[in-house]
This record gives structure tokens, sequence and C-alpha cells, in this order.
């Protein structure tokens, strides 16, 4: 008898509030929904995942229903009609999907060919 691994997946968002880790066996599906009261019908979501030690990754984004992730396969964002929420859904984790995820409201980067740093937050 063996046993599966189990996949952790950690979030944090935008707004630092702090969620508990989520997991789902290996192979399994995985769908994490958000609330973002503050968006508005114009504002689009940019998620990210960011291993350790490594700069966060761009994933997926969305403005209206759903988004198809050409990063990551059998990742998919659906959006809100209100675009007060969202809904990140990963149809297979594995092992190598275990990281930080987080989305941001609108695009960080306004200047073509520009680019994004996120730093570590550490809260005390």
């Amino acid at each position: 008898f063996s046993k599966k691994p189990s996949i952790s997946i950690f979030l944090s968002i935008s707004t630092l509030l702090k969620l508990p880790s989520m997991g789902a066996p290996d192979g399994g599906e995985l769908t994490v929904t958000c609330k973002h009261a503050s968006a508005s019908p114009g504002d689009s979501i940019h998620w990210y995942q960011q291993f350790s030690n490594q700069p966060p990754q761009f994933i997926i984004s969305g403005f209206r229903s759903i988004s198809t992730s050409d990063i990551l396969e059998g990742v998919s964002l659906t959006m809100a009609e209100d675009h007060k929420s969202s809904i990140l859904h990963f149809s297979r984790v594995t092992l190598k999907d275990s990281a930080v995820y987080f989305y941001v409201l609108s695009d960080t980067v306004l200047c073509p060919g520009g680019s994004a740093v996120q730093k570590p937050f550490f809260s005390p």
C-alpha cells in the first residue's frame, strides 16, 4: 500500500490577507475562491506563482468569464460578473505546483517591456 503525496498550495493575496494553506492529493483537483471587494468592473485579475527564493512568475489573468492559462496546463480562472470574486482552478495538481500563489487587481506593469519584481512580505 503506497500513499500518494499531498500537494500544499500556499496563498498570499495582494491585500495581504492570510489564508490557510490548501491541499489536494497528487493528481487531484484544487479550486481556490477569492473575494476582491475593491475590484471595479474594469479591473482584471492577474495571478502569480512564486517558488522559494525565486521571483514571482505570471500564470494567468482574466477580465471576463473564463480564461485558460497558457503557462500552466490545466489551470483556469473564472471571473464573477461583478468582478468581486474569482475562482482559480487546477484540474490536476502535482508536487511541482507547490508554491505561493497571489493575485493583483489590474496589471502592476504599465510600460511595455517593463517588469515587476515582488519582494517578500514578512509580517511582524
